[in-house]
């Protein structure tokens, strides 16, 4: 009896097959990142080294495999045993990083502090891990393919319709790993996740493959119509051409994530918002690429105005998403707003911004295919070929994007030389069949595209540093109050003194209103006057604990003000170690150094270290008496794992025996049980534990120990420089140091009862953070309460009643200051002005209480401003009144208060007022100025003129002034020397002539 005949199988199961394939993948490439990021750092190099070996992997299993795809008959059961070697290899693979810490340490130990080489070798050793799983990835393409198309004349549309389902299913999987499977099942659960699927679709292909029969795959059907086969060398600049294109693709993906991690913030979740729409648009491309290429008779023409087209989208999208800070504030200051309503908004404005040149990105495959021109049963080859001449140029186009266009350039340079990469692509695809009129005509509109690259308007800085994701509230409280639109308040947000983008954004010093210096990363401060005290105290604390501290590690250099403090004390040695090298470079600024480190990022025994702050303390094989760890705030990707119980336990390993760990804790933007989740992680992981309030509300430190912790406040204030370092933030002697104490061990973990601990694999922090910022829930977390006598952790017998008294008073003084934020922000003034005024009376060098008190000040300032704008002079007066009642150091309500009462008159009261505003800000000229002049409308002659000749003497071109004391001069007869400094006046500026025509005297 004859053996039935076995059948093929239909395209349809394939199809849907190789879509399911697609979402393990993606997952695969999120959970491989995080998980090389435990060991190698969240640095670029490190992401980079992860995505490149992915992609390399990707490319060569392709080739590889399509080489196999041909010459076998089995090409279903090689996908399938290609799945089942993804599952094994997933399961085994969370095991090798840590296998690998040896090798790595010995690596770090020779060449970690060369940035660049030991990021070579890192990434060499990335590539080999990543090798076996990756190439079997890439294999399942052509595997498929050869399976799914019967013959080369289908290669295009059925390839285009594959790849289309396939790249559907990455998007998928790109949206389960960013935001359900990472978030809800950590890292651990998400890795397996992804190899049960890989189990499931190896039983999908071996289930396929029996169904086909092995004899009738592979064997040849009809023969198919003849083709003509292009040249080798058409063939290259093909593959060169789908090279641009991936250089493109995935250099503009570097660049817009860079982008959008300053609009939506750097958190876990903002690589899932782009990515997601990326692939998304790809698939579609490629699905509508399938269904046009047969029906067009030039491939070529096809693939270049796809490319073309993708440039120009590219120059469209940054307009789109430059708009997109405006409307960010507006939906998140919203009170109503919520972080799953704005997430969802920020998806539909990214992809509406991406949809055009990923569109164009994912239809160019099919078209690819079909210049390729294969014939006969080729399908592995051709496929194999492009993705990995696709996958190389997406390598290339991730460093050369992330290591030079962006940091030498800019963004904006970046997104124009690959828009003309795009248009060089256009340009290749067209000479693979080269026709006279075509090749012109192409050349011309590459031109075109290339020239509206170099004119298109660069992005509005002032938008997308502005934090829009963190100052939404602020910015649009500020326009309300000041009667602005958002896009002006943005723009007046302080000068930038200096600006770059490093590997890993943007860093820039700014200088405010008044004069204040600050450090932003992407856009959000990092460091600033405000912060000094967090900053100055998580370097004293932990000195002042360690009997005789020697070797401090600082993780974060920020402005250097935690380094300055800690060379005030005896040290042998400090390591420095920060992610970022333009906050290197930023913190070496002369700004900066004038006003925060004082030069001490040059002192003797300073080590500045470029690197990963988790890298360094599990490869590093030093020892220190003190470890100072002040990363970015906690939604930043990454910061996180610097608060995990398994990098604690690495911490434990780099202390010397006795020596103690200060760990900043951010106390604002953050729910109260991400809080108590960082107190439980820490007390969990040391011996002895100690909290520490550094700003009320605000910011604490906790530190520890594998020893009790008992402060020696004699011996850190005997130093003079120490002392004036601590006068600097309010805190004159032991007794206002040990106000901000909070508890120890038992009180620690008395606070954070039942809360989960924050570890490597579940990362509660890093997924949850993000949320309290985007959801408007994020409440200072207020630790504060009265405390015993018995709990300060210092020697009472030495400190003495009088210390403790003080301390008791300063612990008072900041429950009053909570207090009195509490009725601020429930819009009771005067409830919360006197609390504050309880506070300070109690404390009066509490720098958050002063601040607060500023704040309130300066709010009826600007009230008093706009009344005035608006012609409304007796409110405008009784505002600033209102605010030099509260504040009477705030210079501008006095200085804005004289100038109306000039105009009204009354010229004694003026008088008082700027005399108010000179002794707040001796070194204005302008308000000694105006100081002179109402003496002189009083008459009090002398007195002006001493004024008058002092601000010449300071500045011998104040033409204002010379005007002003050649007028006092002519008014009180002395005409001869009052032209003589009108003259000189005129001299310096022609355009004073007319003010000295208007008061010389009449004749």
């Amino acid at each position: 009896m004859p053996r039935p005949a076995t059948f093929a199988p239909r395209f349809g199961p394939l199809a849907f097959v190789f879509f399911l394939s697609g979402i393990p993948a993606l997952i695969h490439e999120t959970a491989w990142l995080k998980l090389f990021a435990l060991v190698l750092g969240h640095g670029y190099f490190a992401v980079a080294a992860t995505t490149s070996a992915f992609l390399l992997g990707l490319g060569l299993g392709a080739l590889a495999g399509g080489r196999i795809a041909d010459r076998s008959r089995r090409s279903l059961a090689l996908y399938g045993f290609a799945e089942a070697w993804i599952c094994l290899y997933a399961v085994l693979l969370p095991l090798l990083p840590r296998a690998l810490l040896p090798l790595f340490r010995a690596v770090y130990a020779r060449l970690g502090e060369s940035f660049l080489a030991f990021n070579l070798v890192q990434f060499a050793i990335v590539l080999v891990v990543l090798l076996p799983p990756t190439l079997a990835m890439g294999a399942t393409l052509p595997l498929m393919f050869r399976a799914a198309i019967p013959d080369a004349q289908r290669l295009a549309r059925r390839g285009g319709l594959l790849y289309g389902a396939n790249t559907l299913g990455a998007a998928a999987g790109a949206a389960l790993g960013a935001f359900v499977l990472l978030p809800g099942a950590g890292l651990w659960g998400t890795l397996y996740a992804a190899a049960a699927a890989n189990a499931g679709l190896a039983v999908a292909g071996f289930v396929l493959a029996r169904q086909a029969g092995s004899a009738r795959e592979g064997t040849p059907e009809a023969p198919p119509a003849a083709v003509e086969r292009p040249g080798s060398a058409s063939r290259v600049l093909v593959l060169a051409a789908v090279a641009m294109t991936g250089l493109a693709g995935l250099g503009c993906q570097i660049a817009w994530t860079r982008l959008l991690a300053r609009i939506y913030g750097p958190t876990p979740y903002v690589f899932g918002l782009l990515l997601f729409p990326y692939i998304l648009f790809h698939g579609m491309g490629a699905l509508a690429a399938s269904w046009l290429v047969p029906r067009l008779g030039r491939p070529q023409v096809a693939f270049g105005l796809l490319q073309l087209a993708a440039g120009v989208g590219v120059l469209l999208s940054l307009d789109r998403l430059g708009r997109i800070p405006l409307g960010l504030v507006e939906l998140a200051s919203r009170p109503e707003a919520t972080f799953g309503a704005i997430t969802f908004q920020e998806l539909v404005w990214t992809s509406m911004a991406v949809a055009v040149p990923t569109l164009a990105g994912g239809a160019s495959f099919p078209f690819a295919l079909a210049l390729w021109r294969a014939s006969g049963r080729e399908i592995g080859r051709p496929t194999g070929s492009l993705y990995l001449s696709n996958t190389l140029g997406a390598v290339a186009g991730a460093f050369a994007t992330g290591y030079f266009l962006v940091p030498f350039f800019g963004l904006d340079a970046a997104f124009r030389t690959l828009v003309a990469a795009q248009a060089a692509a256009a340009f290749l695809a067209l000479l693979s069949r080269p026709r006279a009129r075509g090749l012109l005509v192409g050349l011309a509109a590459a031109a075109v595209v290339v020239l509206l690259a170099t004119r298109a308007p660069g992005l509005p800085r002032h938008r997308i540093e502005s934090a829009p994701y963190r100052n939404a509230t602020d910015l649009a409280h500020k326009a309300t109050t000041l009667g602005f639109a958002v896009d002006r308040v943005m723009a007046d947000e302080g000068e930038f003194l200096y600006h770059e983008e490093d590997l890993l954004g943007s860093v820039s010093i700014r200088r405010d209103g008044e004069g204040k210096v600050s450090i932003h990363v992407d856009g959000n401060g990092i460091a600033g006057e405000g912060d000094f005290p967090t900053f100055r105290l998580i370097a004293h604390l932990p000195l002042a604990a360690h009997p005789e501290p020697r070797s401090v590690l600082v993780i974060g250099l920020g402005g250097g003000v935690t380094l300055r403090s800690a060379t005030l004390h005896p040290l042998r040695s400090i390591d420095v170690v920060e992610i970022s090298p333009g906050v290197i470079r930023a913190a070496a600024h002369p700004s900066v150094r004038e006003a925060m480190n004082h030069d001490a990022v040059g002192a003797p025994g300073v080590r500045i270290l470029h690197q990963d702050g988790r890298t360094h303390v599990l490869l590093a094989e030093d020892r220190y008496d003190v470890i100072v760890s002040q990363p970015h705030q906690l939604w930043v990707d990454g910061v996180s794992m610097l608060f995990t119980r398994e990098f604690y336990a690495a911490a434990r390993e780099r202390l010397a025996p006795g020596g103690v760990y200060c760990q900043w804790v951010q106390g604002y933007t953050i729910s109260a049980d991400n809080v108590a989740t960082i107190l439980a992680t820490f007390a969990a992981s040391f011996e002895y534990v100690a909290l520490w309030e550094t700003i009320p509300g605000s910011d604490y430190c906790l530190l520890g120990s594998d020893r009790p912790i008992c402060l020696d406040t004699g011996r850190l204030f005997e130093d003079p420089a120490r002392r004036e370092d601590l006068l600097e933030i309010g805190i004159d002697g032991p007794g206002r140091l040990l106000a901000g104490y909070l508890g120890g061990r038992e009180e620690v973990l008395l606070w954070a009862r039942d809360a989960p601990l924050q570890t490597d694999t579940g990362d509660v922090l890093g997924y949850s953070v993000p949320v309290d910022i985007l959801h408007a829930r994020g409440e200072p977390f207020h630790l504060a309460r009265p405390l015993p006598r018995a709990e300060f952790p210092t020697d009472l017998a030495l400190v003495g009643e009088r210390v403790l008294q003080a301390a008791r008073e300063g612990r008072e003084a900041r429950l009053e200051y909570l207090a009195a934020e509490a009725e601020f922000s429930r819009d009771r003034e005067a409830d919360g002005l006197s609390r504050l005024a309880r506070a300070l009376a109690l404390d009066p060098n509490l720098p958050a209480a002063r601040g607060t008190r500023r704040r309130v000040a300066q709010d009826h300032l600007v009230q008093g401003e706009r009344a005035r704008e608006a012609g409304r002079v007796d409110t405008a007066c009784r505002e600033y009144e209102r605010a030099v009642a509260i504040d009477p150091e705030l210079w501008q309500a006095h200085y804005n208060l004289a100038g109306l009462l000039v105009q009204m008159g009354e010229h004694a009261r003026a008088l008082e007022h700027y005399q108010a505003a000179v002794a707040a800000a001796p070194d204005r000229p302008e308000i000694h100025r105006n100081l002179g002049n109402t003496l002189a409308r009083l008459e009090r002659w002398p007195e002006a003129e001493a004024i008058f000749r002092r601000l010449i003497e300071e500045d011998p071109r104040d033409t204002l002034t010379l005007v002003n004391l050649g007028s006092l001069l002519a008014r009180t007869g002395r005409l001869a020397e009052a032209e003589e400094l009108w003259a000189r006046a005129v001299e310096i500026d022609p355009a004073r002539r007319a003010q000295v025509e208007r008061v010389r005297p009449k004749k």
